[in-house]
C-alpha cells in the first residue's frame, strides 16, 4: 500500500536532509530477522544501513524451520536503497534467501517517525539521521519461549531471538510495531590519531571516498586553563588529503598553548557529521583527573568498570563504582548508595551538582527495562522530590538517570520508553566521551543542565510525534 500523505512527507524529509552527502553511502546493507507465519517469512526487525564502508556486522545468513535473519549488501538485489525502501512499503522484499513479508498496520498504510539527528547523536558524537518505518503490530513476543528453544538447539546456536537480534545490529526488540530503519550513518569524522603535543595540535579527518574535499571543514575550539580561548575552522581545500582504507584521510595543524584541549567538530557542506575532543596525552587541566591518576595512571581500570559486560554481582557493583569515579572527575559531589548490602533498596548513586541539584542514578549492565529498573528509579526519584519539598528545599531539582555499560545499538528499542518516562539515559558511548571530557577542567553545572535540556527535548520531541499521528 502507498505511504500516507504524512508518512510521505516525512520519508521525502530524511531524504531531503541527507541528499548533500547521500552519493557518500556506496556500501549499503540491509539486515533483517523473520519468523514463519504460514507459508510466508514476516519481518520482526530490520534495518537499512546507509554505510561509507563496509558494515562490521557479519554478512551471514542464518536459516532454522521457523526463524531467519541474515545480512547481505543491496547490490546483491541490484537496487538501490530507495528502490529497497519501495519494495518494503509494498509489503514484499525478494531477498538473496527468500521472500520476506512487511504486513502493514490496521490503518491499511505503514507509518513513518523521522529523527533529524538521532539521541545517539548526543552519546556517540557522530550524527545519526534516522527513519523507523512500522508495519503491523509486533506480536512475536507471543511466540518467544518457543521460538528461543529452536534457536539454541539450531546448527548455528543463539541464546534465543534477542540473542540473534543482537548478532545482526538490531539491538533490542521494538514491542509496538513491526519495524525497519533506515540509519544513514555519518560521511566524515575525526581521526582518533588526532593529537596535540607540546604547542602543536595534529587534526586528521576521514571522508567518504566519493565526496568532496572541497565541501569538507573542520571547525574548532580551542581550551587553555579551562577557559575557550580561540574559535576558527580549517577548510577542506586547505588540508592535505591522501586516500586509506577506502575512505579520504586529511591532516593539518594549528598553533595552541600547552597543555590546549581542541573540541574539533567535521563538517559536510556546513552539516556537521561529527565531534571529538584531542588532547596532549602527557598533560590535563582537571586537578581531580589527575589526582585520580595518581592511582589509575592510564585510566585501564576506570575505563575497564565501565565497560563491563552484561552480567549481575561483581560486574555491575564495579560499574557503580566506575561512574562513581566517572562523574566525580566530572566536578560532582557523589554518594555512592549501592555499594554495600544494607542499602540495596536504595537507589544506586546520588549525583549533587556545585548548585545543589540532584540526579538520582541507576546503573546496569543489561538492557533498560530489566529487573523493573525504570520504574524503581522513577519511584525513587520522586520520593527524593517530595523530601525535598517536606523540607523546604522544593527549589532544588532532581533528574532520574539510568546507566547502562551497553551500547546504543543494543538498547535502541528501550529509549522511547525511558524518554516517554522523562528518564535521562546515557550509554557506554556517552560515558567514554565523557572520560575524554576530564581532561578540560570541570564544569558539573553545564553537565546538569544539559541534561535538562536532553530530557526537555525528548519530551518535546515525542509530544510533537503525538500530535502527528
Amino acid at each position: 500500500m502507498p505511504l500516507h500523505e504524512f508518512a510521505r512527507a516525512k520519508l521525502d524529509e530524511f531524504y531531503q536532509a541527507i541528499s548533500p552527502w547521500e552519493s557518500g553511502y556506496q556500501t549499503n546493507s540491509f539486515t533483517y530477522v523473520a519468523v514463519r507465519q504460514g507459508a510466508d517469512f514476516v519481518l520482526v526487525q530490520g534495518a537499512l544501513w546507509l554505510n561509507t564502508v563496509n558494515s562490521k556486522i557479519p554478512y551471514t545468513h542464518f536459516e532454522s524451520e521457523n526463524v531467519r535473519g541474515g545480512h547481505f549488501h543491496l547490490s546483491e538485489l541490484e537496487m538501490d536503497y530507495r528502490q529497497l525502501v519501495d519494495a518494503l512499503i509494498s509489503g514484499n522484499l525478494n531477498t538473496p534467501r527468500g521472500t520476506l513479508t512487511f504486513p502493514v498496520a490496521g490503518s491499511g498504510h505503514h507509518s513513518v517517525l523521522y529523527t533529524p539527528v538521532h539521541p545517539s547523536a548526543t552519546q556517540s558524537q557522530s550524527r545519526v539521521n534516522v527513519v523507523r518505518i512500522g508495519g503491523a503490530e509486533q506480536t512475536v513476543q507471543n511466540q518467544q519461549p518457543n521460538l528461543d528453544w529452536e534457536l539454541r538447539g539450531a546448527s548455528t546456536p543463539y541464546d534465543g531471538l534477542n540473542d540473534l537480534l543482537t548478532e545482526y545490529g538490531l539491538g533490542a526488540l521494538f514491542g509496538d510495531v513491526i519495524s525497519v530503519e533506515i540509519i544513514a550513518t555519518t560521511v566524515m569524522g575525526i581521526e582518533e590519531s588526532s593529537t596535540v603535543s607540546g604547542t602543536v595540535a595534529s587534526i586528521g579527518v576521514r571522508l567518504a571516498s566519493t565526496l568532496s574535499t572541497k565541501s569538507a571543514s573542520v571547525g574548532y575550539r580551542v581550551f587553555s586553563q579551562g577557559k575557550v580561548i580561540a574559535r576558527s575552522i580549517l577548510l577542506g581545500e586547505r588540508m592535505d588529503w591522501h586516500s586509506a582504507n577506502g575512505m579520504q584521510i586529511g591532516r593539518a595543524q594549528i598553533d595552541v598553548p600547552l597543555a590546549a584541549v581542541v573540541h574539533c567538530f567535521a563538517n559536510y557542506d556546513s552539516n556537521t557529521q561529527n565531534h571529538w575532543w584531542i588532547t596532549d596525552p602527557t598533560t590535563a587541566q582537571n586537578a581531580r583527573r589527575t589526582v585520580y591518576q595518581t592511582f589509575d595512571d592510564q585510566l585501564s581500570v576506570l575505563q575497564d568498570f565501565i565497560n563491563k559486560a552484561a552480567g549481575r554481582g561483581r560486574n555491575a557493583r564495579d560499574l557503580e563504582s566506575g561512574v562513581a569515579w566517572l562523574f566525580w572527575i566530572l566536578g560532582f559531589s557523589v554518594a555512592h548508595l549501592g555499594g554495600t548490602d544494607k542499602t540495596q533498596d536504595a537507589a544506586d548513586l546520588i549525583f549533587v551538582s556545585p548548585s545543589g541539584h540532584f540526579a538520582v542514578v541507576e546503573c546496569t549492565t543489561g538492557l533498560l527495562r530489566a529487573d523493573n529498573k525504570l520504574p524503581l528509579l522513577i519511584s525513587r526519584a520522586e520520593t527524593v522530590r517530595k523530601n525535598l519539598h517536606a523540607s523546604n528545599q522544593g527549589h532544588l531539582k532532581v533528574l532520574p538517570v539510568i546507566i547502562t555499560s551497553r551500547p546504543l545499538s543494543e538498547i535502541r528499542a528501550d529509549i522511547e520508553q525511558a524518554e516517554k518516562l522523562e528518564v535521562l539515559v546515557i550509554a557506554r558511548e556517552a560515558l567514554e566521551e565523557m572520560i575524554t571530557r576530564t581532561l578540560v577542567a570541570p564544569n558539573a553545572d553545564d553537565l546538569f543542565a544539559r541534561a535538562e535540556r536532553a530530557i526537555r527535548d525528548a519530551r518535546e520531541r515525542h509530544d510533537l510525534s503525538k500530535v502527528e499521528n
